[in-house]
């Protein structure tokens, strides 16, 4: 099946259910738009398996197209444990990063990939993409801790880049976040906000 210039596998849409497949539908068109979605289903009516077979699709499309999953610390294992479920037909390489010391060896794995997702705690990406200034009115000591403290990788997300924020609600409730303001500061326009 195709819509809006995205494949969709034929073993992957007969696993959907009629208001994932519409779903999936609504982000293959804003994507072909250049735009972001905000997809809104209550719980359990799988949000998770929906975003991840359009990232499925999307680098169907784009061969080198590469994503990034934003998600509670919590939700981690969710997410990859629904790539595990669903591979067969998602045929999604994941990095998952849990701690901090294992983020440059993964993003760089990452970058390497095609089509490769990356699922991330939120307050790890908040603490890589923002960048918090040094108080300089400290004591020398502290000054040097958090100089060591700073981010040692940048996240590279590119135009071609998607990011989903899973549990958006939580996070971008207002305009005055360092978490929104990194999100609406992204050079990509594909953005996927997941919540209910």
């Amino acid at each position: 099946k195709e819509h809006k210039g995205f494949r969709i596998p034929g073993d992957m849409f007969a696993q959907l259910q009629d208001h994932q497949r519409d779903g999936l539908f609504l982000m293959c068109e804003r994507a072909a738009k250049d735009s972001g979605t905000l997809l809104a289903h209550a719980p359990g009516l799988g949000k998770t398996l929906t975003t991840l077979c359009f990232l499925s699709c999307l680098k169907f499309k784009y061969k080198t197209a590469r994503s990034i999953v934003i998600c509670d610390k919590v939700l981690l294992l969710q997410w990859e444990a629904q790539v595990s479920k669903f591979n067969s037909f998602l045929h999604l390489q994941t990095f998952t990063v849990d701690d901090s010391n294992k983020l440059s060896f993964l993003h760089s794995q990452w970058k390497r990939s095609h089509g490769g997702v990356l699922i991330i705690n939120t307050e790890l990406f908040r603490a890589q993409q923002v960048e918090d200034k040094p108080d300089e009115s400290g004591s020398k000591r502290a000054r040097e801790k958090a100089r060591i403290a700073q981010p040692k990788c940048k996240l590279d997300i590119t135009a071609n880049t998607a990011v989903v924020v899973d549990e958006a609600h939580k996070f971008l409730q207002t305009g005055h976040s360092d978490f929104y303001k990194v999100i609406s500061k992204l050079p990509t326009k594909l953005r996927i906000l997941l919540t209910g």
